[in-house]
């Protein structure tokens, strides 16, 4: 069961159980006699418990990202690339993704939401090869993509991997160019970039993320429960949305943004894949959390990325977590357990060394 699902259920168990008590307080200490009253508000109340549950549990707004997608979804491509064309309010931040060609046409919502920003990006860096390292499928880059000014389609000759969201821009822009790396199948809220760019003004010899996990002692990756995720037990993710001051961490998480420079890295060597294991190309977030040259920090975000029900269904099969752990009965075995005890000396949260 995945971690989603065990939050529905215990919310549905939580929502049962509030449910009768409801029940009871509407229709015997307050004599309200009438079934269809009481059930009414019994699901008014429970539909607010619900969304309350959701933001408590998930780090995310419901009504606020409910909102932001009608917004993004309405929103005109032609408009966006006009406005930011013209805009003078752009950041210095060069926000920089991938997609894979099963997944370039789902990029639209994406980028819609950077250009709906209070800060607009200096300009978008997607890097697409030529064709993928191990299917050797080629990229057909749709029409309305190649038209927006606002895009830099940057074609490389070599694939990463999902490394080539940063590792193309690291390449082609200033040691101190800060980089705001995010994946190609989330919606970022308008927020996103100006709390980057506002904690980077603060701490700009720190890689900044929306949201990372600390390596557990026993080095072994594994989904986490409910329990573990509420009291920050690792490898429970620690969510931006959540925290109140930065917080120093072992992996950051691409999904939920990270910024970088190119001094932080030595680019020769995050660029060295080893050939007698081909998983690390796969596993982005530990393979550039184990390059750093300097700390890692979850950032206070006021609000936390998204995505839609029709993006997750679409993109499941091609996600990196499915990739990743499909048919691993052990945890063991998973790729990013493979990986953090490859670099089992390069984490520093928990145990002052992991052996």
């Amino acid at each position: 069961m995945t971690h989603l699902n065990k939050v529905r259920l215990v919310v549905l168990l939580i929502l049962l159980l509030i449910n009768w008590g409801l029940f009871v307080l509407f229709h015997d200490i307050l004599s309200i006699d009438s079934y269809p009253i009481v059930i009414i508000l019994t699901l008014v109340i429970d539909w607010s418990l619900l969304v309350i549950l959701h933001d408590i549990l998930t780090g995310k707004s419901f009504y606020k990202d409910v909102l932001n997608h009608l917004k993004i979804v309405r929103s005109s491509f032609d408009q966006l690339d006009s406005k930011w064309k013209s805009s003078k309010n752009k950041s210095e931040i060069i926000v920089s993704l991938t997609s894979i060609p099963d997944r370039i046409d789902l990029l639209e919502l994406t980028l819609k939401s950077l250009l709906i920003q209070k800060r607009l990006p200096k300009k978008i860096v997607l890097n697409l090869p030529f064709k993928t390292h191990v299917s050797k499928k080629e990229y057909h880059i749709p029409v309305w993509l190649s038209k927006l000014n606002s895009v830099q389609i940057n074609r490389i000759e070599t694939d990463y991997g999902p490394a080539s969201k940063f590792i193309p821009t690291l390449e082609a822009h200033p040691d101190d160019q800060q980089i705001l790396v995010v994946d190609d199948d989330h919606l970022y809220p308008p927020t996103f970039i100006q709390d980057f760019e506002k904690a980077s003004e603060k701490y700009p010899d720190y890689i900044l993320t929306g949201s990372g996990w600390d390596v557990p002692e026993d080095l072994v990756d594994r989904d986490t429960t409910i329990a573990m995720n509420l009291l920050r037990i690792p490898p429970a993710p620690i969510k931006g949305s959540q925290i109140k001051k930065i917080k120093k961490t072992d992996i950051i998480q691409g999904y939920s943004g990270y910024l970088i420079k190119g001094r932080f890295f030595d680019l020769q060597t995050l660029k060295d894949f080893p050939e007698d294991q081909p998983i690390l190309r796969l596993v982005d977030d530990i393979w550039i959390s184990a390059h750093a040259l300097v700390d890692k920090y979850t950032l206070p975000l006021r609000r936390f990325c998204f995505t839609t029900r029709k993006i997750r269904i679409l993109s499941r099969s091609s996600s990196l977590a499915s990739v990743n752990n499909r048919g691993k009965t052990r945890d063991e075995d998973r790729h990013n357990s493979i990986a953090i005890r490859y670099f089992k000396h390069k984490w520093t949260i928990g145990k002052t060394t992991k052996e």
